[in-house]
């Protein structure tokens, strides 16, 4: 059976959350084991041939939990990565895929770090190597680059919680951008307290390779406003939580002029991007941000690992989103 992950916003609505789901469950005679949570006050609610292994001891050192490919730390309730940081095959297209693909990133909450891999992709299909030949030396010393740096990846913890108590608001912000290398979007929740209390969260980040074939900047910009746009779209399919509004900032003029002109005006590779931007976006503005204060640069150019030592650091796209 699969797993399940659920949650509540107070300690009482999960314990019955636990008991509803059990009663449901072990009606059609499925038992749901190794329970595990933030909370050592919901564990101590649930048998102990129920928990899972990291709760059935009372070391307090996180044990890894995996949840959706990631690890979850359930003592400090933050997500991080185990990835091995060692190559030792032959330089093949085929070895070099395989190691790229242990990278499991699906919420892009290393993004950035993860572009240089997707770029030497890229280049094996564009030298078109074979899958057992070594690859040409430019391309092995730009993977060891990537391998090297990945050791810095498994540092680096992520909040899991996105919000925070006595909310008075609660927004959602995109933001896009592209470069040469590639395009990408991040979406932030950026909530305010009744104290005042401003705090920002990365929530989920994409980010996609230019094409081989040239596009001009301008355009390759709009695709990544496009990308920020259906990401904005899945995350408010995905959660249950009600924005009091929702923010697209953009540092291309040209783009937002596009979205500011009648379509009909347009070249159809514009027209029809616009078009689907402006159907999903509708009822929110695009508004300009400076290119330095745009924290979805990062995952345009790219970063190796050891930026997050930066004081600066906002989980991997930098303490800019903070200023919105």
């Amino acid at each position: 059976m699969d797993d399940y992950l659920g949650g509540g916003d107070s300690i009482e609505s999960v314990i019955a959350l636990v008991k509803e789901i059990k009663n449901v469950l072990e009606s059609a005679k499925l038992h749901l084991r190794k329970w595990q949570s933030n909370s050592q006050t919901i564990i101590n609610n649930i048998t102990n041939d129920e928990k899972s292994e990291q709760h059935k001891t009372l070391n307090l050192d996180p044990s890894p939990s995996k949840t959706l490919g990631l690890f979850w730390d359930t003592f400090h309730d933050t997500f991080y990565f185990s990835i091995n940081h060692t190559f030792t095959h032959k330089y093949t297209k085929r070895n070099i895929l395989s190691f790229i693909s242990q990278v499991f990133d699906p919420l892009g909450l290393v993004g950035p770090c993860i572009l240089q891999a997707k770029n030497i992709l890229q280049q094996l299909w564009v030298h078109k190597c074979g899958w057992d030949d070594e690859v040409p030396s430019q391309i092995v010393l730009e993977f060891n680059n990537f391998v090297n740096s990945l050791s810095h990846i498994n540092t680096i913890h992520i909040p899991r919680w996105i919000a925070q108590d006595d909310l008075r608001e609660m927004q959602l912000h995109v933001f896009t951008d592209a470069s040469e290398r590639a395009y990408g979007a991040c979406v932030y929740v950026r909530t305010i307290s009744i104290d005042g209390l401003v705090q920002v969260r990365l929530l989920t980040s994409k980010n996609k390779v230019s094409p081989i074939k040239t596009i001009t900047i301008p355009r390759l910009e709009l695709c990544g406003a496009l990308l920020g746009t259906r990401l904005y779209k899945k995350v408010i399919e995905s959660l249950t939580m009600k924005f009091n509004s929702c923010f697209f900032w953009c540092d291309s003029t040209i783009v937002l002029g596009w979205l500011s002109t009648e379509s009909s005006s347009l070249k159809q590779f514009v027209r029809n991007r616009v078009n689907e931007i402006l159907e999903i976006t509708k009822g929110h503005t695009w508004d300009y941000v400076p290119s330095k204060l745009n924290p979805a640069d990062l995952a345009s150019r790219g970063v190796n690992a050891d930026f997050r030592l930066n004081a600066d650091v906002l989980s991997h796209f930098g303490g800019r989103a903070q200023n919105f």
